[in-house]
């Protein structure tokens, strides 16, 4: 059954709708979602709110998944899992970079995307996404409701209204504004908010001067990871999705804390596509 997931005075509590001024919210349905809905058993919700989770404990079992799955550097590593937190974090921060994993055929490109498809917060993935697809899932009421992996992403550039989507979207307080018509009499303009978190795989980055000054590219080659993220057992979807509602529970309970701001000395870009990323670890070990 759906419910929303509320921090009430630093206290988890299901709620079956939300009312806010004149509007009810109700809570989306399995099918409705577009990426894998958050489960919980009582058992485990019980155990989530007598023992809440810390972020170093989570950052540590990030970590640990990462190097299950994925042979790269620990550089890389570590930017991987710094943006899976950040996933959760997006209403803290102002702005973010695009991570974009570039490889030939069985340099694991896609595995980060797969991994974020498991444990990012409400990610949406697949190919070639629609801009309807996004603007509809990204929606008008909020910024970051989401993040959004896009693979085989290496001719995305060709799409024009897509790439100035983007381009446009790492910085909070993006808009697109788009007219919905019943028929020709009935029209209206509505403001699509497409801040987000965004990450991309593909045999090459695009040829896109403005698009990949946003990006971190990360080069992949083939390599032997202990186990294959496209692959699970039983046992090992058990393990990632407890993972996810940790960090699902962990965003809820810290929701209005935010973050202690790191200052990292950067200027200009770096300072926009790095500072708030350095400082969602910046009071951890990492």
């Amino acid at each position: 059954k759906p419910y929303f997931l509320c921090n009430v005075n630093d206290e988890l509590k299901l709620a079956e709708k939300i009312k806010d001024d004149e509007v009810v919210y109700r809570p989306l349905v399995a099918d409705e979602c577009g990426y894998f809905p958050y489960k919980f058993d009582k058992t485990v919700l019980k155990l989530l709110k007598d023992n809440p989770p810390t972020k170093e404990e989570i950052l540590d079992q990030v970590k640990s998944k990462i190097d299950s799955f994925m042979d790269i550097g620990e550089r890389d590593k570590h930017l991987i899992m710094g943006d899976l937190l950040l996933s959760y974090c997006q209403e803290w921060i102002n702005t973010l970079h695009f991570p974009f994993f570039v490889g030939e055929t069985e340099s694991g490109k896609s595995t980060a995307l797969h991994l974020f498809r498991w444990l990012g917060y409400r990610c949406l993935y697949g190919e070639d996404i629609p801009n309807a697809d996004i603007y509809n899932f990204l929606g008008t009421d909020e910024e970051a409701t989401g993040t959004i992996c896009e693979d085989e992403a290496q001719e995305i550039a060709v799409n024009r209204e897509k790439i100035r989507t983007y381009k446009n979207s790492y910085s909070r307080g993006a808009l697109k504004p788009r007219i919905l018509a019943v028929d020709s009499r009935h029209k209206r303009q509505v403001f699509y908010k497409t801040f987000c978190l965004k990450l991309f795989a593909g045999e090459r980055s695009p040829e896109d001067k403005g698009f990949k000054e946003r990006l971190a590219v990360i080069h992949m080659t083939e390599g032997t990871p202990k186990h294959n993220v496209k692959r699970l057992n039983d046992d090992q979807k058990q393990e990632l999705n407890h993972l996810r509602n940790q960090l699902l529970v962990w965003k809820v309970l810290n929701f209005n804390k935010g973050l202690e701001h790191f200052e990292s000395s950067l200027i200009k870009r770096d300072q926009e596509l790095w500072e708030d990323f350095l400082s969602i670890t910046a009071d951890t070990k990492y």
